[in-house]
């Protein structure tokens, strides 16, 4: 049998065994692990003579990978999941969405000399639950919503063939001249207005340019630990962005800190602007959490 070592956040399948049992090739190697944190928050007022709301917020975050290596081949396999919401007042007011996303990423690469390699990439990106636009309305004394989104509404899919610059557990540059972004907006009322730049009453846009990707992973010390994702795509006549970092300070076993940002840049995206005006702009997302964590 394969000797299974713990290491970390990461269980080791080691092929060393003797060549009478062997039953996985020497050079072979799978990398299993990842990493959970919940974050649960209440605020309860009675009578509070300084005023304010009662609020209750949750916030999930989860992270696997699976890496296989074997000679000069490497199939690196990534899923996150973020969803947080928020609720102020009472219970029959509803929960409003602080965070969503879905990101599954695959990297298939062959090393062509040191810290050099062919790469293909599959980034799928979506979300998990509806999401909408608030306003409210003075006529009616009443907060109206409108959706705005949902699940594969958007989905952007982006693949890539390219070069890699790759420092082992470090650092991953990959540059690719041939690449390929693939909006999908698979919801009838979205899809009629042309959401997220697809031409309305289609329900996908295909985009083709260049991209660049950057993954940076750096263990400062047993308990401090950063990571940042950078995703670009261009046309050819602009850029988009989505560039995302995580820092996670480690109490104990059970107990850690995180700090996530992430920015979007993406014309064909209009956000209620802090002008009051509809339309594109820079999209930024910031979370201070500290709650329960495990390592898998």
């Amino acid at each position: 049998m394969p000797d299974v070592r713990a290491q970390g956040n990461v269980t080791v399948v080691d092929s060393a065994v003797s060549a009478d049992s062997l039953q996985v090739p020497q050079d072979t190697l799978w990398k299993l692990g990842g990493d959970m944190s919940l974050t649960l928050a209440q605020v309860s007022l009675a009578n509070w003579a300084a005023g304010g709301e009662n609020t209750l917020s949750g916030f999930l975050e989860f992270h696997a990978f699976a890496d296989y290596e074997k000679d000069k081949v490497s199939w690196e396999n990534t899923f996150n999941m973020g969803l947080g919401a928020l609720r102020e007042g009472g219970s029959e007011d509803p929960f409003k969405k602080n965070n969503d996303q879905l990101i599954l990423t695959s990297r298939y690469s062959q090393q062509l000399r040191k810290n050099l390699a062919l790469t293909g990439l599959l980034d799928m990106r979506t979300q998990i639950l509806p999401g909408y636009r608030y306003s409210f309305v003075d006529s009616l004394n009443m907060e109206t919503r409108k959706r705005t989104s949902r699940f594969l509404a958007p989905g952007y899919l982006v693949t890539s063939l390219g070069v890699s610059y790759v420092r082992k557990d470090l650092l991953k540059l990959n540059f690719s001249p041939i690449s390929g972004k693939f909006t999908l907006v698979l919801d009838d009322s979205l899809s009629a207005v042309g959401a997220y730049g697809v031409v309305p009453g289609t329900t996908s846009r295909s985009q083709f340019g260049y991209s660049i990707t950057l993954n940076l992973k750096k263990q400062f010390t047993e308990s401090i630990e950063f990571r940042t994702n950078l995703l670009l795509f261009s046309d050819y006549q602009e850029m988009d962005v989505n560039w995302e970092s995580y820092l996670r300070f480690k109490i104990n076993e059970y107990l850690s800190s995180y700090i996530t940002n992430q920015v979007i840049w993406d014309r064909d995206i209009e956000v209620n602007r802090d002008d009051g005006t509809l339309g594109p702009a820079v999209q930024l997302r910031t979370a201070i959490n500290v709650g329960l964590a495990f390592d898998f």
